[in-house]
């Protein structure tokens, strides 16, 4: 079993349409899958149980968890209980629950703050200095992230991203459609 739900209802249909999520310190990695699938993700790194319960109850987001005894602790409030210590596996039961996004939303979020990319220009990425230089992506679409300010654009580490979210939305799709 690969996720496990402590409600009559999923997760989702407890929360209403596309769910904020927390993720404790243990599936730090999935947050990262699930930013670039562009839903609002948190991540509680180094809280208490109590904390991380009483921060998801509080701003009712759906909390992601392998830690069964904080699962429990969230009962009757939405939670999914990830099972798997595979970031792929744990991807797709969240899917399963939560929905796939539209491919419009992907690569929305910043993948380091959960903030909202917004466009920029060829010359704001060419000055940021933590970004590669851009020779000749002048007509390239880059992004920015005005909270850590990160720069993003569309190298060959968007495209194997971006394959790899088309798998996993597949995946999943292809299971519910046979399940």
């Amino acid at each position: 079993m690969a996720a496990k739900n402590f409600s009559e209802r999923s997760p989702a249909e407890s929360l209403g349409s596309a769910p904020n999520l927390l993720v404790d310190e243990n599936l730090i990695g999935l947050a990262r899958w699930l930013r670039f699938f562009g839903i609002d993700t948190s991540m509680a790194v180094g809280w208490k149980d109590s904390e991380v319960a009483a921060f998801a109850r509080k701003k009712r987001r759906l909390l992601i968890t392998r830690d069964r005894h904080l699962a429990r602790s969230m009962k009757p409030d939405p939670v999914i209980q990830v099972e798997t210590d595979e970031t792929r596996e744990q991807l797709k039961a969240v899917l399963r629950e939560v929905g796939v996004p539209r491919e419009g939303a992907w690569f929305s979020r910043c993948v380091k703050c959960n903030r909202i990319l917004r466009e920029s220009s060829y010359e704001e990425a060419a000055a940021d200095p933590e970004a590669p230089r851009f020779a000749g992506r002048e007509a390239e679409p880059f992004w920015h992230c005005d909270h850590c300010h990160r720069t993003y654009w569309r190298g060959s580490h968007f495209d194997r991203t971006r394959d790899y979210l088309l798998n996993i939305a597949h995946e999943v799709r292809e299971g519910q459609a046979s399940g």
